[in-house]
């Protein structure tokens, strides 16, 4: 019932989620909820997440706005209020947590813990985040159904990098392609913004456009030749 999805900055989880999201929101109910930095109370977690489940079922009334002055009873008021909300819903969910690193300074974050084991069923979670340190998933019986996707799968080849480099219009030859393929070693997110350099910048690359830091480099140069 509950999918981690973890990767480090840049490696396109976002980008994965989305694609599923858009495949999949016709056929079943799913929510998406995208963590920012602004959340700091459980009022602000339970909103936000309330909010993302009545764009699919707005009906769904699992929120509350803890006005109780002691905070561990309306926490746990709040929690059970949310999880009754779930079990009265209609039918199946797929909750999507995007960024979900951001619960970790959380002093309530084993409330989010308690939301995902006791959840009815019929909601199943997508957590998704550089890791998933906010959660003990130590506890939970799993069945080994653990999926891992290594640098190869998920970054791209020089053959990819070329060929991205040339979808883009750059003015890319085959020993600048690799040159940037080695540098940043396929990592997407290094690829796509010297794609958008190339693309901004009239002449061809130095070989000062890659230094020690590269994703550093690479944005200041995006920011130098955007408008």
């Amino acid at each position: 019932r509950i999918c981690t999805l973890i990767g480090p900055t840049g490696s396109g989880k976002t980008v994965l989620l989305a694609h599923y999201f858009h495949l999949h929101a016709s056929a079943q109910p799913l929510a998406w909820l995208h963590l920012t930095g602004n959340l700091h109370t459980p009022t602000e977690f339970f909103h936000q997440l309330s909010s993302a489940i009545r764009q699919r079922y707005p009906a769904f009334n699992g929120y509350t706005g803890l006005q109780q002055p002691d905070e561990n009873r309306q926490t746990g008021f709040a929690l059970s209020t949310f999880i009754n909300g779930l079990k009265q819903l209609p039918g199946a969910l797929h909750i999507i947590i995007d960024n979900f690193e951001w619960l970790d300074d959380a002093h309530w974050k084993p409330l989010v813990q308690q939301l995902l084991e006791l959840s009815p069923a019929q909601v199943k979670w997508i957590l998704s985040g550089r890791h998933a340190t906010s959660i003990d998933t130590h506890r939970w019986a799993l069945r080994d159904e653990l999926g891992q996707l290594n640098q190869p799968q998920l970054f791209f080849s020089a053959t990819e990098t070329s060929e991205l480099l040339q979808q883009g219009g750059c003015q890319s030859d085959a020993e600048q392609a690799q040159r940037i393929f080695q540098y940043t070693r396929g990592w997407p997110a290094g690829v796509k913004l010297a794609q958008v350099l190339l693309a901004q910048s009239a002449s061809q690359s130095t070989p000062d456009m890659f230094g020690k830091h590269v994703f550093a480099t690479l944005c200041n140069g995006v920011l130098a030749k955007l408008p």
